[in-house]
């Protein structure tokens, strides 16, 4: 009685730790740079939408492992994970609302969770939750930050009207960042040089985001 009341009570702490509180730590972290906060509604069906997005990707994934291997699976991973994230954010682009350079950034971050959230759940219920506690460190802050270079590029080309590139090359960047990624941190025996690694990248990439953040709070 008492060993399953302890394994129960310590998966939802693995939960609260590894999935809860990551998300509203890292939305809190960004929603706070923007000078004009968003509707509550905006923010939920974005969230919603980058959520729902886990579900096609996660078959898509599954459904090609065998056709694919090593790097080529990275980038059709990553390829299809931020197209879906981004095909969730673009749903709130013509909204009166989306009226900020940084909103770019805003919503791209808010789907970019939803599709965590969802991606951590599955994983913790198909290896454990105690994975749970290093995937809400690292790879749920990773996935807001695969976002920046597209996100802001949607806020530049949805206020500025133009410059058709910038969202292809936005995209771009965060396909890149993400394959990387995924070919240091996808193996089975990780090492304190593959952990460096991916630490190393993981500061790389919140720097550049604070940049851009720090930039499209500043503009109208």
């Amino acid at each position: 009685m008492w060993a399953g009341v302890s394994v129960s009570v310590l998966q939802i702490l693995w939960f609260v730790l590894g999935v809860l509180l990551p998300t509203f730590f890292w939305f809190w972290f960004f929603w706070r740079r923007d000078p004009k906060p968003e509707p509550v509604r905006l923010l939920i069906r974005t969230f919603l939408y980058g959520a729902f997005a886990y579900l096609p990707a996660a078959l898509f994934e599954l459904s090609m492992q065998t056709a694919l291997t090593g790097m080529a699976l990275y980038i059709f991973i990553a390829v299809v994970e931020e197209l879906l994230k981004y095909f969730a954010t673009r749903t709130v682009v013509k909204e009166r609302d989306f009226d900020e350079f940084i909103d770019g950034l805003i919503y791209s971050m808010t789907a970019a969770l939803g599709f965590a959230l969802m991606e951590n759940i599955f994983y913790g219920v198909s290896f454990g939750m105690e994975v749970l506690l290093v995937r809400g460190l690292i790879t749920m802050s990773s996935h807001v930050l695969f976002t920046a270079p597209w996100g802001f590029a949607l806020g530049y080309q949805r206020m500025r009207n133009h410059n058709k590139y910038a969202v292809p090359l936005g995209l771009g960047i965060g396909i890149v960042l993400h394959s990387v990624f995924n070919g240091i941190q996808i193996q089975s025996h990780p090492t304190w040089g593959v952990i460096a690694l991916v630490m190393a990248l993981v500061t790389v990439m919140f720097l550049v985001a604070d940049r851009l953040y720090t930039t499209a709070s500043k503009e109208p």
